[in-house]
């Protein structure tokens, strides 16, 4: 599961205790996996966790989960260094891989571009062509965000909408989108410019990632722009998620599955964390949740679960930012 700023942990966290209630007359999971930006916000996931009495997870960088599924899936060919750009809904964040060593060789972020502005720009453009009335409180707010949401997602793939409202139809061509964001759009490609420069490596191609990457408008003008390859997976908004996924998982024989398994590991296995979710909670300010009543039949992993294989290659690399739950080990 990915997770992005803006306090989403916590709903994170919900939806995972959920899944596995839902599955508790399935048979056990193993492990769950969890991509986080940065080390603030692997604590916040493991508080939300503790607060859910959930254990027994994976906490992977975004960096070796996306590196991950894009090996899995085989869309690299031969690339060996890479520019990840990451379009979420509160910024934008570029990296430069060398994808050998998953060494991070340049980054930065910046929220001049964001799925949230663009969707801004969309209301906007709207309420003026319209001139329509603003809306008068919260639930007509989210409503018409809602409304310029949906005309965005659905622009990836039309070259023109038209999206009902109650406040009436947003109409929006492919055109007028692309004039609305190429401000922000070219803003994001000098400062991926800026980072490819500082990294000293010459890129083989730009992957995109994150819901944002699926407007045509950030395609062309990363091709045009900095010359090179541009990867958009199959499904970019659930690339870091799918990575932490396949590296909780626990190794399959060959042929299980339509993915290739995870090769015994090489280097010792992670370094623990010493989280409880005890310890969590209290560490993040808030009291532990309740301790009955609380947690459906199947919520925990079974005792027994064995600690699972990572690729040798990130279990030495990413030893001090890949974490098991406390947990796990027990």
């Amino acid at each position: 599961m990915g997770v992005a700023r803006g306090g989403p942990e916590e709903l994170a966290a919900e939806s995972i205790g959920t899944v596995l209630a839902e599955r508790a007359d399935t048979g056990p999971v193993s492990a769950v996996g969890v991509a986080y930006q940065d080390r603030a916000q692997a604590g916040a996931v493991r508080a939300a966790l503790a607060r859910q009495q959930l254990g027994n997870y994976l906490l992977v960088p975004e960096v070796p989960a996306a590196l991950r599924t894009l090996e899995v899936s085989g869309v690299l060919a031969d690339h060996a260094t890479l520019v990840f750009y990451d379009l979420g809904g509160s910024g934008v964040t570029v990296t430069v891989v060398d994808r050998s060593t998953g060494m991070v060789l340049g980054t930065a972020r910046s929220d001049r571009i964001s799925g949230d502005h663009i969707d801004r720009l969309i209301r906007e453009h709207h309420l003026d062509q319209t001139h329509t009335t603003r809306p008068a409180d919260a639930a007509a707010q989210l409503a018409l965000d809602t409304q310029c949401r949906h005309a965005k997602e659905r622009l990836s793939t039309s070259g023109a909408v038209c999206v009902p409202g109650e406040g009436g139809l947003l109409l929006l061509s492919q055109d007028t989108f692309d004039a609305l964001i190429a401000g922000p759009v070219e803003t994001s490609a000098h400062l991926t410019g800026e980072v490819i420069g500082r990294s000293g490596r010459t890129p083989d191609a730009v992957v995109l990632i994150g819901g944002g990457a699926r407007i045509p408008l950030i395609r062309s003008v990363m091709e045009s722009r900095l010359g090179l390859p541009v990867i958009v997976p199959g499904q970019p908004e659930l690339l870091t998620a799918e990575g932490a996924a396949l590296l909780a998982r626990p190794e399959v024989p060959a042929g299980d599955t339509g993915t290739a398994p995870l090769p015994s590991p090489a280097a010792p296995p992670p370094e623990r964390t010493e989280t409880t979710p005890e310890t969590a909670a209290e560490e993040a300010g808030a009291p532990p949740g309740p301790r009955t009543g609380r947690r459906p039949q199947g919520r925990r992993w079974p005792r027994e679960a064995q600690p699972t294989p990572i690729a040798p290659e990130l279990a030495s690399r990413y030893r001090h930012s890949v974490e098991w739950s406390d947990d796990h080990w027990q």
